[in-house]
């Protein structure tokens, strides 16, 4: 996987808020990205999980409101 080699070479990448306020794997939630890629990020910044994002959701809301109803 592509991500993978990444953070391999730049762990810090997903630790790095976007302009908004975003971690990557609240932007990865947001766009329905794979569980590949959420495990992923996770991995490499397992905090990232109770950060708030840019609306002050945690990544639990972020990922209640992406499922399907």
């Amino acid at each position: 996987m592509c991500l993978s080699a990444l953070l391999s070479a730049y762990p810090e990448g997903a630790r790095k808020k976007d302009r908004k306020g975003d971690l990557p794997i609240h932007r990865a939630v947001e766009n329905n990205a794979s569980v590949e890629v959420m495990s992923a990020l996770l991995s490499a910044y397992t905090e990232g999980a109770r950060k708030k994002n840019y609306d002050k959701s945690f990544l639990s809301t972020l990922l209640l409101h992406s499922l399907p109803l």
